[in-house]
């Protein structure tokens, strides 16, 4: 069950990314466009991995499911209400984020809680 939500949420993931590179992209897709897909999807990418290094499936879900959240709220806040001429800027900015705090605090903080329940 947990491998398909962790499916289910890479492929929305990619799905929205593709969408933002191909049919929301200035120009049409271009290599900028495709140098953004590939940034936004390395969140999902370590999610997998942490998912496939764990003992539990759970550690890659939570992180994986925040990412998609948080690029959610991103697509949101550039595309649909933007607050700023420079709003776009969170496309390049928040796939860092999401590399560098979001999926090792998720995939941490469930194992920690995961570890806690066990003893």
């Amino acid at each position: 069950m947990l491998r398909t939500v962790l499916f289910t949420a890479c492929l929305l993931g990619v799905g929205l990314h593709v969408f933002i590179s191909v049919v929301k992209s200035a120009g049409g897709p271009n290599a900028f466009s495709l140098g953004l897909l590939v940034w936004s999807l390395l969140p999902y990418a370590s999610a997998v991995g942490v998912a496939a290094l764990a003992k539990n499936v759970l550690v890659g879900v939570v992180p994986v499911c925040l990412v998609l959240a948080l690029d959610t709220w991103t697509y949101y806040a550039v595309f649909v209400h933007p607050s700023a001429s420079t709003a776009a800027l969170a496309l390049l900015a928040v796939p860092l984020w999401n590399l560098v705090l979001v999926v090792p605090i998720g995939a941490g903080a469930t194992w920690f809680l995961i570890r806690g329940n066990k003893q």
